[in-house]
């Protein structure tokens, strides 16, 4: 209420992002293309939910030119009352995957439930940004009148790439094609799927009036969020940490962002995917193929459900016992890490659910 009521207080626009992946990058980026143009304040962290927004808004200083923000959803029925509490009069929707679907009953509900930040839009100018190669997204869109799409795959949407190089651990280059021209533009960010992000932020600031040039400059500046594929050397090789948080799509890309990374032995320490509903088991047994296409050479496990994935790989893919360690504990699994690798060229992704906090093996590998 107290949130509410502080919003009536600015007359300025606001930005609201949601999605199942990408919120906290795409809304970060955002901000390096605004900070210095306009008076702008971005949510801090992902304080996203409930509890989060509410305290974002209320820190939003008076004076605000424009304002930022992610909004975050696990049940039904919960982002629809925050959209309202935010007033957005521009919506973004990042993507719509497989996260929190044990809370959904199928991708189609999920899709609803973002929906409603943009029902939560003004009727006279409000617009809409969203990914116009997620095919229920651009079904939904066609009647808005105040649409900005982008995408990769759909090369008429207004925002989009192409001759999109993977450079590996330099991150990802491409060329932006929009209405204010074309821009050759080189991120940090690793995988292909931040290039979905760079879209989405490039098309908002492009709304706000701000430059090829600035969008540029910010997109060269931007580094990996904390525990969102960030990597650091350590003296066990390359550590890819991406240990945030984990949907059968979010491991999928970042296996499939490592699979492009050389090196000589590629490891993966994998955590359980929650909150899969009756999909659990088989999306764990499924993260065994994905593994492999990635041409990951050792796993390592922590957890009842991606033990799952270790006994697929070797029941079905033939994996030694060698090849596959499972732990039940953090402390087991670090156990398992220091007595299997003692060379110092090794890629180590760490990937699993937030409850897992596997940040504290990332801390304890640097």
């Amino acid at each position: 209420a107290m949130a509410r009521a502080y919003r009536q207080l600015f007359q300025m626009p606001l930005v609201g992002i949601t999605g199942s992946v990408g919120k906290t990058t795409t809304k970060e980026l955002l901000g390096l293309m605004l900070k210095g143009r306009l008076k702008s304040y971005t949510s801090p962290g992902n304080f996203n939910n409930e509890i989060g927004l509410p305290l974002s808004l209320l820190n939003m200083p008076l004076g605000t030119h424009v304002g930022v923000f992610e909004i975050g959803t696990q049940r039904p029925g919960e982002l629809g009352p925050l959209a309202n509490i935010l007033g957005p009069s521009i919506s973004v929707i990042t993507t719509v995957t497989d996260a929190h679907l044990g809370h959904f009953a199928s991708e189609e509900q999920l899709v609803n439930e973002k929906w409603a930040l943009v029902d939560a839009l003004p009727l006279a100018g409000g617009i809409v940004v969203l990914n116009a190669d997620h095919t229920q997204l651009w079904s939904r869109a066609t009647h808005q009148r105040f649409r900005v799409d982008f995408g990769i795959r759909r090369q008429a949407a207004t925002f989009h790439a192409s001759e999109i190089e993977d450079r590996g651990l330099d991150g990802v280059a491409f060329t932006l094609v929009c209405p204010q021209g074309r821009l050759r533009l080189h991120s940090k960010l690793l995988g292909l799927h931040n290039v979905y992000n760079v879209l989405a932020a490039a098309a908002v600031a492009a709304e706000m009036r701000v430059g090829l040039p600035a969008i540029q400059q910010a997109v060269e500046q931007m580094s990996p969020y904390p525990h969102r594929l960030q990597w650091r050397r350590c003296k066990l090789g390359v550590l890819v940490d991406d240990s945030y948080n984990a949907s059968p799509s979010a491991v999928k890309a970042a296996l499939e962002t490592i699979a492009k990374i050389e090196s000589h032995h590629k490891v993966f320490v994998f955590g359980d995917m929650l909150e899969q509903g009756q999909n659990t088991l088989a999306v764990h047994q499924e993260a065994a193929r994905w593994i492999t296409d990635a041409k990951v050479q050792t796993v390592f496990t922590v957890g009842n459900l991606a033990a799952e994935t270790g006994r697929t790989l070797q029941r079905q893919l033939g994996w030694s016992s060698a090849r596959v360690k499972s732990a039940n504990t953090l402390d087991e699994l670090e156990a398992h890490l220091r007595h299997t690798l003692t060379a110092n060229d090794h890629l180590i992704l760490v990937k699993g659910s937030r409850a897992l906090a596997l940040e504290r093996l990332v801390d304890h590998l640097e």
